[in-house]
């Protein structure tokens, strides 16, 4: 409870403070998270994310996420690795993708409490982000600018059967995240504040090696400028455990 008021706080003061312009868009995101155990306490993370652009038209977003975990004590485990993101954009009637490079580090909590599962997550993650320029009208790499970002990630899962120790069956979802740049908000949306992102939505665990999750994202971010962006999303998950 203290987490959603914390929460709640954060996103009314980031929000609701002005009464800038503000742009919608609606989008669908896919996820594919596969955990995959090497022994006790190391284990392999591999995440497939697809994200499409204003009203599900043309795919707008690939990253590949891969890493390596450490499990720790009382659920916690430390992880890092390497993102590759394939951005599509438009740029003077120029359509055509470029890729961004970045690197993560995290530690990651687990907690069950009676039949209640609570996630928690801090990660740091450094961004190479491509300068874009246009030749034979495709895109072309001219240089780099350099981000490194905060974000703080929770989650609650709520099984529907009201069981302890929940192994199978419909479960409620809610999580929240917010992001901060740390270095090189000049080069994003030069504000300390990047980003929030809420969902809720319903899972269904199929057993104890895989959940898949479907609901809506409301993402909440801050432009250069004046601008806020909104986007409404569709979001399909899988969570696999081998």
């Amino acid at each position: 409870m203290r987490t959603a008021t914390l929460f709640s706080v954060i996103i009314l003061i980031f929000t609701s403070s002005n009464s800038y312009a503000q742009k919608n868009k609606f989008a669908g995101w896919g996820l594919i998270q596969q955990q995959i155990k090497l022994n006790k306490k190391i284990s392999l993370q591999v995440e497939n994310s697809y994200r499409t652009g204003d009203d599900w038209k043309n795919t707008e977003t690939y990253i590949m996420r891969a890493g390596i975990a450490l499990g720790l004590k009382k659920g916690y485990s430390l992880s890092t690795g390497y993102i590759f993101v394939n951005n599509w954009k438009t740029i003077n009637d120029v359509h055509s993708h470029i890729a961004e490079h970045r690197m993560f580090q995290q530690i990651f909590h687990q907690k069950e409490y009676h039949q209640f599962i609570f996630q928690d997550r801090i990660r740091t993650e450094e961004r190479w982000m491509p300068i874009v320029g246009i030749q034979n009208k495709k895109f072309i790499k001219e240089g780099e600018k350099f981000n490194a970002r905060f974000r703080y990630w929770a989650k609650a899962i709520i099984p529907f059967s009201g069981m302890s120790h929940f192994k199978k069956g419909i479960y409620g979802v809610s999580q929240e995240e917010v992001m901060f740049n740390l270095i090189g908000a000049k080069n994003t949306n030069n504000k300390f504040f990047d980003q929030s992102r809420t969902f809720n939505g319903v899972g269904y665990r199929l057993s104890h090696l895989a959940d898949i999750e479907l609901g809506h994202q409301f993402v909440f971010s801050k432009g250069r400028n004046t601008e806020n962006f909104i986007t409404n999303v569709v979001m399909l998950s899988a969570f696999l455990r081998w």
